[in-house]
């Protein structure tokens, strides 16, 4: 198909928890952890930033730029717009779309996704759970979705709706008449409902950073088979993410 960027959406605006894409996680910020892991991936051929142009997102555009990772600046509420104007600014052939608030992203799922959807010819492809709940409504943390740059453009086309266009891909999979959208199912041992690895609230950052230092060294390498063992490992964990998700449900506005 061409180039495969991963596009890494953030930004330091966030009501509950200001500043946590650069908030310490470990011996790095979760922006950093997401990065890192995300070049695990094989299918990838760059990696970028998306953020947008408010005066508080200097901050990520300087870290990219400190860490020698490319970054662009765009709408801050038009994230479909963003989007297309990240990929056409790194020339990107397909999008995978990744959350800056997902520090335990997998790369195995991100090379399995990139891998089906040049198989399949999707222009939209993600995961999703038994229920058929779509894994981006999820706080899962560990897949992304993919997107073709042709896809991304025609939505940016046809879509109007503000809502639509602040959730980037929301308008391409309810659309599934106008683009060829494809879902593959969670793997049985991460598909439950209650697991929230994602980084929301206060009592988010602290569990991952419990989560993160059990892993130690093994952090940047631990797929999320691994995460889910030491989950299983840390019943007082699941009671932790019971409550989180009863009182915050995953939004994907970033």
């Amino acid at each position: 198909m061409g180039k495969t960027v991963g596009i890494v959406q953030a930004r330091i605006g966030s009501t509950r928890l200001p500043g946590k894409v650069l908030l310490p996680l470990g011996d790095r910020c979760v922006l950093q952890w997401v990065l890192d892991r995300l070049a695990r991936a094989e299918r990838l051929d760059q990696i970028v930033v998306a953020t947008s142009l408010k005066a508080d997102d200097d901050a990520i555009a300087e870290c990219c730029d400190r860490w020698g990772i490319g970054c662009f600046r765009g709408s801050e509420n038009d994230l479909l717009d963003r989007f297309v104007s990240t990929a056409r600014a790194f020339d990107a052939d397909l999008v995978v779309r990744v959350n800056a608030d997902n520090p335990l992203v997998d790369p195995h799922y991100v090379d399995e996704l990139v891998s089906d959807t040049l198989q399949s010819g999707a222009d939209y492809e993600s995961f999703q759970l038994g229920t058929g709940r779509h894994v981006m409504l999820t706080a899962l943390s560990f897949f992304a979705e993919t997107a073709t740059r042709q896809c991304l453009e025609r939505a940016d086309e046809v879509i109007i709706d503000q809502f639509e266009r602040e959730h980037v891909t929301l308008g391409i999979y309810k659309r599934s008449s106008m683009f060829k959208v494809r879902f593959l199912s969670v793997p049985s041992f991460c598909n439950k409902p209650y697991v929230r690895f994602t980084l929301d609230t206060q009592a988010d950052l602290e569990l991952l950073r419990e989560v993160f230092a059990t892993l130690g060294d093994k952090a940047e390498s631990a797929e999320a088979l691994n995460v889910m063992q030491l989950l299983e490992e840390h019943p007082q964990w699941r009671n932790i993410m019971i409550e989180q998700s009863s009182l915050n449900p995953k939004s994907s506005k970033k």
